[in-house]
């Protein structure tokens, strides 16, 4: 199944997944206007290969309920995918009811481990607890910064980390059983200049929470895995410079591309945001210019760029 467009640019992947979650992505990158292709790995009695993932390079990968969803052929070929060279820039949406109850001990957790910096034990478990969100995320902003889930299936909790880029975008409190010495989350997030992932515990079209439904957390999700710095700079400034209004999710987006491209040594973004700055609202790059200047002053990596800091002169 194609969308309308005529260049598939994301992945689809079904992978045991119930219709409407299926219809739940496949409607917003629709309302995106991104051009998608589906696969079903039963319906296909197959695995897309390597190849047709790295081609799409942004992948939704969305799992079922069904015994040991994602097989260790399944976490093999995701880890390759993942090990492409720093060149095939990627991006990774992950999400399933039983995701880490059924999955999490077919390699010991190592996927999980390696790749999102979480930890999954049987035990954690809980059907009311309290969700904190992250709105430093732009995937996360706007959904409430506090809602409480009282649920007749339990979620699975994970113990996650928040170091090497490893973010939580939905923590958890307030649990029966706290997790002494690690933060409980039902979604984490990692994110870098080559690679940006997501993975959730939960699936939210089946869960259908309040708070993500009536939020643009699909939408933002979307944008965050399929948009480039350019892609973000081209949508905000596409409308009247006197009309514009930029949304937080967006802005929060821009300011990662620009911390994370001169992190990995690139100036690219920055002399794009400069070279388009008349075009942007100049509250928005006010704004952008303060926080780079902000992270400038308290990064001696940084200081050590000497371009970066010629470059800076124009921001001010």
């Amino acid at each position: 199944l194609l969308s309308s467009c005529l260049e598939a640019a994301v992945l689809l992947v079904s992978d045991g997944a119930e219709r409407r979650q299926i219809e739940y992505y496949a409607q917003g990158l629709q309302r995106a206007e991104v051009a998608f292709e589906t696969f079903d790995t039963l319906g296909n009695k197959r695995l897309p290969s390597l190849e047709l993932l790295a081609e799409k390079r942004i992948v939704f990968w969305i799992c079922g309920d069904s015994f040991h969803t994602l097989s260790d052929a399944e976490k093999r070929l995701l880890d390759d995918f993942l090990a492409l060279p720093d060149n095939v820039p990627k991006a990774l949406f992950l999400e399933g009811e039983r995701l880490m109850s059924d999955a999490a001990f077919i390699d010991h957790g190592y996927f999980f481990r390696g790749n999102f910096g979480v930890d999954y034990n049987q035990a954690d478990q809980a059907r009311t607890f309290m969700v904190e969100t992250s709105w430093l995320h732009p995937v996360s902003w706007g959904v409430p910064e506090r809602f409480r889930v009282e649920a007749v299936n339990a979620f699975d909790i994970m113990r996650a980390e928040e170091k090497g880029g490893h973010e939580i975008l939905f923590r958890v409190t307030g649990t029966d059983q706290e997790i002494k010495g690690a933060a409980q989350a039902i979604g984490v997030s990692v994110d870098s200049y080559h690679k940006r992932l997501i993975l959730l515990s939960f699936s939210p079209p089946v869960r259908q929470l309040w708070e993500l439904e009536t939020s643009q957390f699909l939408s933002n999700l979307i944008r965050w895995l399929h948009e480039d710095f350019s892609g973000v700079l081209s949508r905000v400034t596409s409308v009247d410079k006197a009309d514009a209004e930029i949304d937080g999710s967006s802005a929060e987006n821009m300011l990662r591309f620009l911390v994370r491209s001169i992190d990995a040594g690139s100036c690219a973004e920055l002399d794009e945001l400069i070279g388009r700055k008349l075009q942007l609202p100049d509250e928005t790059f006010r704004w952008l210019s303060g926080k780079i200047m902000e992270t400038y002053r308290n990064s001696p990596e940084w200081h050590k760029n000497l371009s970066l800091r010629a470059r800076l002169e124009l921001l001010e």
